[in-house]
């Protein structure tokens, strides 16, 4: 068997004993035909052993009790189960022992009031939330811890199963886990969705659910970038569309909260149809819901269970999945590939296997830990780890334009450690080009941008490498709000250091206003943003970049700011000063056109100037960070987060730059990571 083994733990022997023995194979099955109408059993048959979708099972396509009772069913002997014979079996067994206490769909399996008697002491439930209105189906129960919490708490998303076409939140293996992962510090929903028509309704019902939840994460204290996904058979292929399908794929339905993301940031799934049919559908429409067609090396982590004898979801849904997340590049894929004959119930026949393991994945990837890294300052002098720093850096503003820029800047932080570069700059309001629109009007993130630099922050956390979170970027930028005061500019200082505290990112500094252009465009004063920041977290390290002295409350001066001789300085945004017509002006600027034309073009008169200026920098105790159009290059050219050619025209780019850096001062090394603490 292909998996790890984790420690057996009291909490999941309770799991056990509360449902073992409800969701053994055999009981579940009978359970799943008790909620099924006699039209819901055809289509699941046929849906599960109809192979070449003719609408009837051949005799080399049943399994199970269907081929063993083949010869019976078959009345007419043509060798075929049309859709007369499937129905007089179905209304066989409706008549017989699966008759008693038969349900409909979507109909609880509980009350709310069995549900709250059995609600733990330190968990506060909330039951038949709507998550949109005008269905009964749109409801979710959510469960949370009672006590109160300082920094918001990762979320788990529980999808039930049941052939898309019955099922109910309130099943015991999910409503188990959905208490017990509250009483441990998750907040928990478990989650109804429309049954019975199409697979693609079912697929936009669970991705409303996570808008949902990401549009009250305030109420119930969420914190939106740590949300995972639990199902099993139908819910578990839901739960992998939450982790795989873009927006961009269309599948997000009429519902609301639009502006929010429906992904998920980790997912466990057992006996996963990864490759579902659309019963009278095209190819295409297949495709669409399979998740097998958003496999990509960005995938979050995932923990896949399945059994080999499952007759229900053949293995090779879950085998062909992982190979194929392999091949791609994804990073962080389990796979408990289970050969004991427990079939598609082989979650519950191993709760105590896998119940740990689930547990120990959901902590290791949505719990998260403390920041490796802290950035500080004393005096005049930069510290990461409590070691003297010197700031070499890029500056990769626009890398949150998208989700496939902020990835390119990850895939390439080894690279630019390799050259000794140890800080990227990222902006929440895109530069220039950018327009990254990382505010809401009300100064508040836009979670979106958030999540991007979250990822951005984290991955250099893991190499120790540092990170400047940019806030304001005025100019030309079509990212600002005309509309904003000196009262949203500080809010949105106050919310970007919040954010940062809140998720425990301390290998960054923050600049609250670039060059000073909302202070000369707008009046906006960057001292009393600063002091803003500060209020919200002391421990925070604060840069002005404006021109003239840094405030007191500072505790650094970067680019436009005036060296002084007790606060450090780095030249955040380093340029050839010889360029003809200046470096951001003439040189690199089409006439009355919204884009730069030499991009990473550098002669090499400019070449010298800019290793020159870099060496007084670095051999006087002060940071330096390279910037060039080539990193900053706007949508479709770019931007280029990555090192690019010699300087050329043939070869645009700055690892002329980097090689430089590298040979005059070596790779970077990073300090030893901080130890780890696990957190809620």
């Amino acid at each position: 068997m292909n998996f790890r083994f984790f420690p057996l733990t009291s909490a999941v022997v309770l799991a056990m004993c509360l449902n073992v023995t409800l969701w053994a194979q055999d009981t579940a099955r009978r359970q799943q035909a008790n909620t099924m109408t006699k039209e819901q059993r055809i289509d699941n048959w046929l849906q599960n052993q109809d192979e070449n979708g003719d609408g009837r099972i051949a005799a080399d396509e049943a399994t199970g009790l269907m081929k063993s009772n083949f010869a019976r069913n078959d009345t007419n002997k043509d060798n075929f189960l049309d859709r007369k014979e499937l129905g007089e079996l179905a209304q066989r067994l409706a008549r017989g022992a699966f008759s008693r206490n038969r349900r409909g769909r979507n109909q609880q399996t509980m009350t709310t009031e069995q549900l709250l008697r059995q609600v733990p002491k330190g968990v506060t439930v909330i039951p038949d939330i709507a998550y949109r209105q005008g269905n009964d189906a749109w409801k979710l129960d959510l469960a949370m811890p009672t006590g109160r919490s300082t920094r918001p708490r990762p979320a788990i998303v529980f999808v039930h199963g049941g052939g898309w076409v019955s099922g109910d939140k309130r099943r015991a293996n999910f409503l188990g886990p959905t208490l017990e992962f509250a009483a441990k510090g998750y907040v928990c929903i478990t989650i109804n969705y429309r049954l019975g028509g199409s697979k693609l309704a079912c697929i936009e019902d669970a991705k409303c659910s996570v808008r949902w939840l990401r549009a009250h994460a305030k109420k119930y204290n969420v914190d939106p970038d740590r949300i995972g996904a639990y199902g099993n058979s139908a819910g578990a292929h839901l739960a992998v569309m939450l982790g795989l399908c873009p927006a961009s794929a269309g599948l997000e339905g009429d519902g609301p909260w639009q502006e929010y993301s429906s992904i998920v940031q980790a997912v466990v799934a057992s006996a996963t149809p990864t490759r579902p049919r659309v019963r009278g559908g095209s190819e295409q429409d297949a495709k669409k819901i399979a998740p097998m067609s958003y496999v990509t090396a960005n995938a979050p982590p995932l923990l896949l269970v399945h059994e080999a004898s499952d007759r229900t979801v053949a293995v090779s849904n879950s085998d062909d999945f992982i190979k194929a997340l392999r091949e791609a590049g994804a990073k962080d894929v389990t796979y408990m590939r289970y050969e004991d004959g427990s079939g598609h119930g082989t979650f519950a026949a191993n709760i105590n296997e896998t119940g740990p393991a689930r547990e120990k994945f959901f902590e290791r990837t949505l719990k998260g830990r403390d920041s490796k890294y802290v950035f500080t300052v004393r005096g005049d002098k930069t510290y990461l780890n409590g070691q003297k720093i010197l700031v070499k850096g890029l500056r990769c503003s626009n890398a949150l334009v998208s989700d496939e820029s902020a990835d390119e800047l990850i895939a390439n932080l080894d690279t630019f450690a390799s050259f000794g570069v140890n800080t990227v700059s990222v902006f929440f309001m895109g530069s220039r080009f950018g327009d990254v629109k990382g505010y809401n009007s009300d100064g508040s993130l836009n979670p979106v941008y958030a999540a991007r630099m979250g990822r951005i922050i984290e991955a250099a956390d893991e190499r120790g490498m540092v990170v400047l979170v940019g806030c304001l970027y005025w100019g030309n930028s079509e990212a600002k709000w005309e509309q904003w005061t000196q009262t949203e500019a500080e809010a949105a200082v106050a919310n970007t250091v919040r954010w940062l505290k809140e998720h425990d990112y301390r290998n960054v500094f923050v600049d609250v206003d670039n060059e000073g252009m909302a202070k000369r465009a707008k009046g906006f004063d960057n001292r009393l943003m600063v002091i803003a920041g500060k209020k919200v977290d002391p421990a925070s390290v604060i840069a002005t970049n404006f021109k003239g002295p840094p405030p007191p409350e500072a505790d650094l001066g970067i680019h436009f700011s005036t060296k002084v001789p007790d606060k450090p300085y780095v030249e955040s945004e380093g340029t050839p000063t010889n360029a003809p017509g200046g470096y951001w002006g003439k040189y690199s600027k089409r006439p009355d056109y919204y884009n730069y034309i030499n991009i990473g073009i550098y002669n090499e008169q400019m070449k010298v100037n800019q290793k020159t200026i870099t060496v007084d920098h670095l051999d006087n105790g002060r940071g330096y960070m390279c910037a060039s159009t080539w990193l900053q290059c706007p949508p479709p050219s770019g931007p280029n987060n990555c090192p690019g050619g010699d300087g050329s025209k043939q070869s645009p780019g700055i690892r002329w730059w980097l090689e430089f850096i590298r040979e005059k001062y070596g790779p970077y090394v990073p300090p030893q990571p901080r130890p780890q603490q696990s957190r809620n």
